[in-house]
């Protein structure tokens, strides 16, 4: 197994308990996407359009994954191939966790829970902290669950992109894909 120890880290930041971690591959319509998971529960512990060892460097602060990716468990795989397929809610039922502040899980926990384009200012608001607009942004640009956790719709007050860790091409085909599905709903 191509799997690691990692730390669990708590939602306030601290270390507690060791897990076992491993690394797969998944092709999302932004393009391949790293996952790294428990591999006793198959929580997620980041995803992103990026190399699997600048995401689990990102992860930890220093690489905990090494070797070759393996497969996703099923019950992530599935719901991976079932967001591509057009079912826009089937990353909700995913178990997830990443280390933030109480406001980052705030915010996070509300964008998980849209389903459209925001604004960061709007996301604020929704997030109970209406003149945090520019923290909620922060909040964006540390989020380690790409795509689970849904940055890329959240653009500017303007309506125009904004900000994306991935960039503006993996945000454009993200909100196309789910624009081409929303709209047949």
């Amino acid at each position: 197994m191509g799997g690691g120890r990692v730390g669990r880290v708590s939602s306030s930041g601290r270390m507690t308990a060791r897990r076992e971690v491993a690394g797969g591959i998944v092709g999302t319509p932004g393009g391949e996407l790293a996952v790294i998971f428990d591999t006793a529960d198959a929580t997620v512990l980041a995803s992103g359009f990026t190399p699997m060892s600048d995401l689990a460097t990102r992860l930890s602060g220093r690489p905990v994954w090494r070797g070759d990716a393996e497969p996703l468990p099923a019950a992530l795989r599935e719901a991976f191939q079932a967001y591509g397929d057009g079912q826009l809610d089937a990353l909700d039922g995913l178990a997830a966790e990443q280390p933030g502040s109480e406001f980052r899980q705030r915010v996070w926990r509300t964008l998980r829970a849209q389903k459209r384009i925001v604004s960061y200012g709007t996301l604020a608001e929704l997030a109970g902290a209406p003149r945090a607009a520019r923290a909620v942004g922060t909040a964006c640009a540390t989020n380690l669950l790409g795509l689970i956790v849904p940055c890329h719709r959240v653009v500017r007050a303007d309506g125009s992109l904004g900000q994306y860790g991935y960039g503006a091409v993996v945000k454009r085909r993200l909100l196309d894909h789910e624009a081409r599905y929303q709209s047949a709903a």
